[in-house]
């Protein structure tokens, strides 16, 4: 008899032993569960900021590029507006080709002539567009008058004014 209670002596040491054991690793397991979800937390928290800071950066990367484009976007549109602008100068200084019938200038020559100066003892002869001047003008202030007039005619492609005399 000595001998079971012995027995269960030893039974119910090793019993509070694993129960208070058991308890202490559950403290233990608690501690580690709480440290293990703090860190969990913490890294969570970091991975969060990061990703934060990335999205900002590649926002303003994203703005600045923008920023960037719309600037050459303009300056290509100013480059443009330019040439425009350049072109219709240019279309402008060109003269005109009127194609116009030997018989019409020759009309057009003659009223000219006749509306614009007085007692001119001039004839034209008109052959593609190339005006042939016969006769006398006063001075040669009334010739390259005269001349300036014609050539302000649309289809006059030349004017030959080698036919044409100075004095009276």
């Amino acid at each position: 008899m000595n001998r079971k209670k012995l027995m269960i002596t030893i039974f119910s040491i090793l019993l509070v032993f694993l129960i208070t054991s058991c308890s202490s690793n559950k403290k233990v397991e608690k501690k580690k569960k709480n440290d293990f979800l703090a860190n969990l937390e913490k890294e969570a928290d970091t991975f969060a900021k990061k990703k934060k800071e990335e999205m900002i950066k590649k926002k303003k990367e994203k703005e600045e590029k923008e920023r960037e484009l719309s600037e050459e976007r303009k300056k290509k549109l100013l480059k443009w507006q330019e040439e425009m602008a350049r072109r219709e100068r240019e279309a402008s200084r060109q003269k005109v080709v009127y194609d116009v019938s030997d018989d019409d200038l020759r009309f057009l020559i003659r009223n000219t002539m006749l509306t614009k100066f007085e007692n001119l003892q001039v004839n034209a002869g008109v052959k593609n567009g190339v005006v042939k001047l016969y006769g006398r003008v006063k001075s040669k202030e009334e010739k390259n008058k005269l001349l300036k007039a014609l050539k302000k005619i649309p289809g006059v492609k030349k004017i030959d004014a080698s036919y044409l005399q100075v004095g009276k």
